[in-house]
């Protein structure tokens, strides 16, 4: 019930505590890649954050400047959902192959990706929701 009431206190303050975008330049967003390994490159996006795969095929997390000008443990939330969606594999081609065959895949997926998140900051104490600027 605890993990149910964190994600739920977290996506209210993620829909109350939105900031607009702001005009700040693309680049990597430092102490975040430590977080679960993955950079975090601040660029425009309008689904305020994205786990997606480089050129590369390196994984990565696409991040709006609005969401990174947000100092709330909501932030904090998207990065850890996102480094979710890496962890839990949905970012390979066949997470993604899943997604795109399956209806229900998407909904597990990101269901997924918020438990994963919940438990890592949780298991962390939640010590990276107060990291100032």
């Amino acid at each position: 019930m605890r993990l149910m009431t964190l994600v739920g206190v977290v996506f209210l303050g993620a829909a109350l505590l939105g900031a607009p975008a702001t005009g700040k330049a693309q680049g990597m967003f430092a102490g975040y890649a430590e977080f679960c390994g993955v950079p975090v490159i601040v660029a425009r996006t309008p689904q305020l954050a994205v786990a997606a795969r480089d050129q590369f095929g390196n994984p990565v997390i696409y991040a709006d400047p609005g969401l990174m000008a947000n100092w709330t443990a909501s932030r904090v939330f998207f990065i850890a959902h996102e480094c979710g969606h890496h962890m839990r594999g949905h970012t390979t081609p066949q997470g993604m192959w899943w997604r795109r065959m399956d209806f229900w895949a998407t909904r597990a997926q990101e269901l997924d990706a918020d438990c994963w998140a919940a438990a890592t900051l949780a298991r962390r104490n939640c010590q990276m929701l107060w990291i100032g600027p």
